[in-house]
């Protein structure tokens, strides 16, 4: 019987022990629980901070750049670098170099320092220009794009041409796809396109003007020289923006001014202008074409539409267009 009583006894504040147990434990918790809390909210406030410190930077890093005479970030920015060229080595460079004294001081700094006095003394560098009396292949490099491989041209109408579309011999087809004229093709020595992506980053760069050599099969001379040649990017289908003050035997890119760039798989008008002129082109809507440079090369002269023309509407023997930066 006291056996009994005493294992009661012992239940009983066994019981009262792991109720009590069970409470300290759950306030435990739950003070944890508060503290983890305090801590998350802690935690959110130091990301915060953290992220509007990154912002702060950012915005710092993009008006130093903007400021950084070394690195036009515009198209205008680079003509306005090109004809105040004088201005920008004794009075630019100067106020540069003493704001940027301390960075100059590191391996980096003193790299951006050559880059500058480079930019400043050859704004046109990213192009043919630097290369004079050169005639061949080159390669260009602009900031934020790949290397680009080009043939400079001082032989046809004076130094530092930049060939875009090239045909002599008929050796290549220019009935191509949109990614091709996209991208280029062809071989610099002979029959080739830039790719419109490489004309588009280099005439936003800065500004440059086009000459159009045509020479037809009996030998005579067609040429075009347009003071101001721009087109736009892929999203605006490399619409053709402007050609400027025309110059030459006879104006015909003028009236193509506003047409985007149509090929046979991304035609940019309903009426199917790239199959019907077999090329790649800123074909007017209106189909009344006064120039097909990249039709179908034929070898004799013919007044096909779909032909390799300019201006007479005669397949022509060879067509160049090339561009160089507008200096002054």
């Amino acid at each position: 019987m006291h056996l009994i009583i005493i294992l009661a006894v012992c239940g009983t504040l066994y019981g009262t022990i792991k109720a009590e147990s069970v409470k300290e434990l759950q306030a435990k918790l739950n003070t944890l629980e508060k503290e983890n809390a305090k801590l998350k909210t802690e935690q959110e406030k130091l990301q915060h901070q953290v992220d509007e410190y990154d912002k702060k930077r950012k915005e710092i890093a993009d008006l130093e750049k903007q400021t950084d005479v070394c690195q036009p970030s515009s198209r205008t920015k680079a003509v306005n670098a090109q004809s105040d060229n004088a201005t920008m080595n004794s009075v630019a460079l100067p106020k540069f170099f003493n704001k940027n004294r301390k960075k100059f001081r590191t391996p980096e700094g003193r790299r951006h320092l050559v880059n500058c006095l480079i930019n400043l003394s050859t704004p046109s560098r990213y192009s043919c220009v630097p290369y004079l009396h050169f005639t061949g292949a080159k390669t260009i490099t602009m900031p934020g794009v790949k290397p680009i491989h080009v043939r400079c041209d001082s032989a046809t109408a004076g130094s530092g041409w930049l060939i875009i579309q090239r045909r002599v011999r008929g050796t290549e087809n220019f009935y191509r796809t949109w990614a091709e004229y996209r991208d280029g093709f062809g071989k610099l020595n002979e029959d080739s396109f830039l790719g419109l992506e490489n004309i588009y980053r280099l005439t936003n760069y800065q500004k440059f003007e086009l000459f159009v050599k045509v020479v037809s099969f009996k030998g005579k001379v067609n040429w075009a020289r347009y003071g101001d040649f721009l087109i736009g990017n892929e999203d605006e289908s490399y619409v053709l923006k402007s050609v400027g003050e025309f110059s030459g035997t006879e104006d015909v890119l003028s009236r193509n001014v506003n047409s985007k760039f149509s090929t046979y798989d991304r035609e940019s008008n309903p009426n199917n202008l790239s199959q019907k002129f077999h090329g790649g082109y800123w074909y007017i809507e209106n189909g009344l074409q006064s120039s097909n440079p990249n039709g179908k090369y034929l070898k004799h002269p013919n007044h096909y539409s779909y032909g390799m023309h300019w201006a007479t509407g005669e397949s022509e023997k060879s067509v160049k267009m090339m561009i160089r930066p507008v200096l002054g």
